[in-house]
């Protein structure tokens, strides 16, 4: 078994607190918002099954839905809690990563987690924290396990291996995922995209600052994917068969500048067709 299935129980925790805190958030934003927030905001945005789970439980408050049901409407609301709230592109991010957060830890394994993983979960836990103005008690608690988790990791080596593990690290840092100008896209929202301005060497994650939206933002490398760049390839063609291709060029730009250019007002008053009229200056080369 993993190590790392220790830490279940923290992050377990650490996503109630963030349930109940998020509970609080909607609580407060949604009715400034509509008027019968209840059903405008919350019945209505939930899916077929959490619809049903409503029903069934008698449920009549926020507190009583889980983290996915809260995510979800925060999620369908986003645009009325961002223009009331103030909250920015970048806010969202982390709104659609703790998503997927919550739907990894909520079927975890007995095989656990990597190291990156679970650090790369709380710190989206941390930043979704600060996103919903969760209380100090729950960031602090993040930060706290977060310290715990690098500390887990980093064990008495030999130095066969702390050798080995320099090299890993300077070929990490020389080998980033990404290089500054390359574009990339969020993999939560991949209509965000945006170029690599900065490389962050990091432990456990490489960060990249990519500007996207206007503006300078901080990613982990695995929130983003590099867009994939079709390369235009060039053909050298025989001198016989370039002299074709430009005189052929010739010959339909012609015949598109003259349908253009001539209104069929004026081809009546000349009594021809686009086809059969040929001012002499475009007249074409054979």
């Amino acid at each position: 078994m993993n190590d790392n299935v220790k830490f279940y129980g923290k992050v377990s925790k650490h996503l109630n607190a963030a349930a109940s805190q998020l509970a609080v958030y909607l609580e407060r934003v949604l009715p400034l918002i509509f008027d019968d927030w209840w059903s405008q905001a919350v019945v209505t945005t939930l899916s077929f099954r959490q619809k049903k789970q409503l029903e069934q439980r008698n449920i009549t408050s926020l507190g009583g839905l889980d983290l996915a049901g809260l995510l979800r409407v925060l999620d369908q609301n986003w645009y009325q809690i961002s223009n009331s709230q103030g909250l920015t592109p970048e806010d969202r991010h982390f709104v659609k990563e703790m998503q997927s957060v919550r739907n990894r830890w909520a079927h975890a394994d007995t095989e656990g987690f990597p190291v990156e993983d679970i650090y790369r979960d709380l710190d989206t836990l941390q930043r979704f924290a600060v996103v919903i103005a969760a209380d100090d008690g729950l960031i602090l608690g993040v930060k706290e396990t977060k310290s715990e988790l690098l500390a887990t990791d980093s064990q008495p080596q030999s130095n066969a291996d702390v050798e080995q593990v320099s090299m890993l690290v300077e070929k990490k840092k020389d080998e980033a995922e990404f290089a500054p100008g390359q574009i990339v896209f969020v993999k939560s929202n991949p209509d965000s995209r945006g170029a690599v301005v900065a490389v962050q060497p990091a432990d456990p994650e490489n960060r990249f600052m990519v500007f996207m939206d206007g503006k300078t933002q901080i990613f982990y490398a695995s929130q983003l994917q590099l867009e994939e760049q079709v390369e235009d390839k060039l053909e050298i063609l025989p001198s016989d068969q370039f002299h074709a291709c430009l005189i052929s060029a010739r010959y339909v730009k012609g015949r598109c500048l003259l349908r253009s250019a001539m209104e069929p007002t004026t081809l009546r008053k000349r009594r021809c067709s686009p086809a059969s009229f040929y001012p002499r200056k475009m007249k074409p080369i054979f």
